[in-house]
């Protein structure tokens, strides 16, 4: 069966437990997205915005979330193949794999500031080797490149492996770390990457894959996770949690990361209907509240005839919990706006705990029996996570 894409939103608050989820249709006509291509989609969001990256089309679509029946528009065009989309703070990184004629050593990454209303692109490295992943922390951009063998005469390509490297954004030097079978994606959490392989034997990609924990402060590298489970075309960290799809697209699940128990829990389960035709997750990005995937379907006529695709854009809300939720923590905290110190009322023990901005990206983290100093946060609004609750407070 053809395989294409439909996109869903998934929107929920992160709970502890199982979810059960009602899909609410809020977009019917988004364009089409990657056909033959399908592989190559990426997503990334900030603030209410999803940015994604259709690598045949050579552009770049942005979608608001925050109103009502959200129309997708072109955010960038004119880009050579992207492939894959990163936000770190207010920047949008992203990866250009080859040049429009497809040439070793023309592929590229580049920023964008999502704040400065221009869509002026900052070059940070180029001539790369067919870059394909990507994932950000500090001054240093970690990658996967492909090692492709040109067929004489063919204009097509084997791919022998991927290559994990690390660059220095002050220096622009490049240093290999290690090589795998197919590296698929990158997500940090804290200073450890997480990376999702895909296995192989004798060039031949197999159904074995697995999770990496990539130490940076130690370069040391163990496994987190290895199963059998089916092609995954990508994964995406919030919070202590790692999302991805289980089981060949039958399942929207997450690791929780501060766990010693590294078994993946379902958020959702599959079998997704439009209209009769099943749809399944595939590709995510994450905010401390939603999850949104990529999920693919295909329309048939009455005689199970392919005649076309249809793109959609869902919202699913966790109907365990609500906004009102929020407001009944155990945990409260004062005095709140802040200038030095959050205390905690109703904490019983020493906890661990953490500080997100609002995009998601994770501040600082430790362990508090009742005060936290946020001295060094600049000023803005914040999420402290601890003991499976959200609180949001202000930095003045």
């Amino acid at each position: 069966m053809k395989k294409l894409f439909t996109l869903f939103l998934f929107s929920t608050i992160l709970s502890t437990g199982h979810s059960q989820f009602t899909p609410v249709l809020i977009q019917d006509n988004l364009p089409l997205l990657d056909d033959e291509q399908f592989g190559f989609i990426s997503i990334a969001h900030h603030q209410q915005n999803i940015y994604i990256a259709l690598y045949s089309q050579g552009k770049i679509l942005k979608i608001d979330t925050s109103i009502q029946n959200p129309q997708p528009t072109e955010f960038l065009i004119g880009i050579n193949n992207p492939i894959d989309l990163f936000v770190s703070g207010n920047d949008l990184y992203y990866v250009e794999y080859a040049n429009e004629d497809f040439q070793k050593n023309s592929g590229k990454i580049s920023k964008i500031n999502l704040n400065s209303g221009s869509t002026s692109s900052t070059v940070l490295a180029q001539n790369l080797n067919f870059p394909y992943k990507i994932a950000v922390k500090d001054n240093w951009i970690y990658l996967s490149k492909s090692d492709l063998t040109e067929i004489e005469n063919n204009l097509d390509y084997v791919f022998n492996g991927s290559e994990l490297i690390k660059i220095d954004l002050n220096t622009n030097s490049q240093t290999s770390i290690q090589e795998f079978d197919w590296l698929q994606d990158l997500e940090f959490h804290g200073n450890n990457l997480y990376i999702f392989e895909l296995l192989s034997e004798d060039g031949e990609i197999y159904e074995d894959s697995r999770f990496m924990r990539f130490n940076t402060l130690n370069n040391e590298f163990s496994t987190y996770y290895h199963s059998n489970f089916n092609w995954l075309e990508n994964i995406s960290i919030s919070g202590d949690r790692l999302y991805s799809e289980i089981e060949f697209y039958e399942s929207v699940s997450y690791f929780d990361l501060t766990s010693t128990n590294h078994t993946p829990q379902t958020l959702a389960q599959g079998g997704f209907v439009y209209h009769g035709e099943e749809a399944y997750p595939l590709i995510f990005a994450t905010t401390p509240s939603i999850v949104y995937t990529i999920v693919y379907t295909a329309k048939y006529d009455n005689n199970g005839n392919y005649i076309g695709d249809k793109y959609l854009l869902y919202k699913v809300t966790d109907e365990n919990m609500n906004v009102q939720d929020l407001k009944e923590d155990k945990i409260s905290i004062y005095p709140n706006p802040a200038k030095e110190s959050l205390y905690l009322l109703g904490i019983q023990k020493a906890s661990a705990y953490s500080i997100y901005d609002l995009t998601g990206k994770k501040i600082f983290h430790g362990t508090t029996d009742g005060k936290i100093s946020i001295e060094s946060i600049q000023r803005g609004t914040y999420l402290l996570n601890i003991e499976n609750q959200r609180i949001k407070f202000i930095k003045k």
